[in-house]
């Protein structure tokens, strides 16, 4: 199936913001410095390169689907916001799929200015084309407004397990 590859948003002062799929070359465009403003953990320690492998691994993958939000002219384009798509195959209802929606951030300076809304609207509107039967997502308690001023309403209860690396051994432990 094909995917529209972009869309095109108005922006204030007669720029305009595009919401496309990431492309390597975003790793140098701010998107790494975009990703650590979503959380404490943030990038750290995690090399433009090893970043750039990354997102080589993730779009040859076809599971994940990072969209970013960049302005700018083409050729000198900036990240200023980024949100993934997973989407995957079920079982149950028919063998259809299902969407969750991670690590939504938009550039601090560039906040309440509809970024975040326009890429939510983008993914959910993707998820549709890939045949998902539903969009979840989890966030923070002082995020929900916003998501449900996109639609979505609280359902269930999101569960985390924290599953701590042993290092060279490969093997996980868990910390619970």
């Amino acid at each position: 199936m094909r995917i529209s590859p972009t869309f095109v948003a108005p922006a204030r002062a007669g720029t305009s913001i595009v919401l496309r799929p990431v492309e390597v070359g975003d790793v140098g465009r701010g998107l790494l410095e975009v990703l650590d403003q979503l959380s404490a953990a943030g990038v750290a320690g995690l090399s433009v390169e090893r970043g750039r492998e990354l997102i080589e691994e993730m779009v040859g993958r076809g599971v994940e689907r990072l969209w970013v939000a960049v302005r700018g002219e083409e050729g000198n384009e900036e990240v200023i916001g980024a949100a993934t798509l997973v989407v995957e195959q079920k079982l149950i209802h028919g063998g259809r799929r299902a969407g969750r929606i991670e690590d939504v951030v938009v550039e601090r300076r560039c906040r309440r200015r509809g970024i975040g809304r326009m890429l939510i609207e983008r993914l959910c509107r993707l998820a549709a084309e890939l045949g998902c039967y539903k969009v979840v997502l989890c966030c923070d308690p002082r995020n929900t407004g916003f998501y449900e001023r996109c639609g979505f309403r609280e359902h269930d209860v999101g569960m985390r397990l924290d599953i701590a690396d042993r290092g060279a051994s490969g093997r996980t432990e868990w910390t619970g």
